[in-house]
């Protein structure tokens, strides 16, 4: 039987739900490519694990940090910025993402489903990983990424009538958190954090399936920043 390392959030981070929303994304990422579904855990074990948090949002991040297993200075006064790094704790192997804010943590979540052959279209353009028998990494994976050029990137849809309205419609049944969760999950894979809508016959903020505030919230959550509706 296929097994995989766990994935662990703190749950006393400060930023929680953004980063567990991902995690289950991630985990849904490694089951594609090997079978394995990863346990999302909420304690420290024994075994291998991946830890994603944002430095000063995290508390068991914040520990490591202080007990010198985890060193962020490459991330000190910098933007969006993440780093991985592969540690023992308490005799146990763990990967470390660690992010300066948490879109950065975000995007070095994403960075590793690149990494196994995830493509930031999965979704979009359905395109299928390949499958793997085995994933390993080792120190090889450390890394440490660039502060983007550009303070805002994203997209800004245009035009959403007939073709993407009629998608959505058949698809999602409007153009609610769950159409806009697809939205925002390539925008995070391609490193993005911008988000400007067009609202031909539509309004993002009131727009949710039950809770009017609902993708306005989700992306709060996920530290993407919202434009205004140009026609308004």
């Amino acid at each position: 039987k296929e097994k995989a390392a766990g994935f662990y959030l703190d749950p006393g981070a400060l930023d929680y739900e953004g980063l567990a929303h991902v995690a289950h994304i991630f985990i849904e990422d490694v089951k594609q490519v090997t079978g394995a579904v990863m346990p999302f855990e909420h304690t420290w074990t024994d075994g291998p694990q991946m830890i994603a948090g944002t430095v000063g949002s995290c508390p068991a991040l914040d520990e490591l940090v202080k007990a010198g297993a985890v060193d962020v200075s490459a991330l000190e006064g910098k933007r969006e910025v993440f780093q991985i790094q592969l540690i023992s704790h308490e005799g146990a192997e763990k990967l470390v993402i660690a992010g300066t804010e948490t879109i950065a943590t975000l995007f070095g979540i994403y960075y590793i489903s690149k990494k196994i052959g995830v493509s930031p279209w999965v979704y979009w353009a359905d395109v299928k990983p390949a499958r793997q028998q085995e994933i390993v990494f080792d120190e090889s994976i450390h890394f440490v990424s660039k502060q983007p050029s550009v303070k805002f990137r994203g997209f800004f849809m245009n035009d959403e009538w007939p073709s993407l309205g009629n998608f959505v419609m058949n698809t999602f049944g409007d153009f609610n958190e769950f159409f806009y969760e697809k939205v925002f999950d390539l925008l995070l894979r391609l490193n993005g954090n911008y988000f400007w809508p067009a609202m031909w016959s539509a309004s993002l903020p009131l727009d949710g399936s039950e809770d009017p505030l609902a993708i306005i919230k989700l992306a709060t959550a996920l530290g993407i920043t919202i434009g205004q509706s140009h026609h308004e």
